[in-house]
């Protein structure tokens, strides 16, 4: 299983096809909290894709201000088109819990992705 593929149908919101993804990425032995730091990476840098989508930049203006090749931008800014900023700002608000509920303690590792799953899915779902 792909980690980079989980990362895109979570954007898409595609809800079977995540969890399975989750799942697989999980058994074969990828460490959640690097997992979280992978879907915060993500997610950040779609955030900033979008907000400056918004603000009405040109992709070749996305690439260079991101740092990212004009070819991921447009990708992602496909994956986009029915997310807006504040779906984006709550994700990242999720992961942050997320992130603080695995190193307090509150939540067993897999346990708190498996929850923050869902959660996004709730919001990229919805849009799906």
């Amino acid at each position: 299983a792909n980690v980079f593929a989980l990362l895109d149908e979570l954007t898409l919101g595609k809800r079977g096809v995540s969890i399975d993804l989750f799942k697989k990425v999980l058994f074969l032995g990828e460490q959640p909290l690097r997992l979280l730091g992978l879907l915060i990476s993500h997610f950040r840098s779609m955030l900033m894709i979008k907000s400056l989508e918004t603000d009405r930049c040109s992709q070749q203006d996305i690439a260079k201000q991101c740092g990212k090749h004009p070819f991921v931008v447009k990708k992602n800014l496909g994956m986009l088109r029915r997310v807006s900023v504040d779906d984006l700002t709550r994700i990242m608000l999720i992961l942050k819990e997320t992130d603080l509920h695995i190193k307090t303690g509150r939540y067993r590792p897999d346990l708190a992705l498996e929850i923050m799953t869902a959660d996004i899915l709730a919001i990229t779902g919805r849009t799906a």
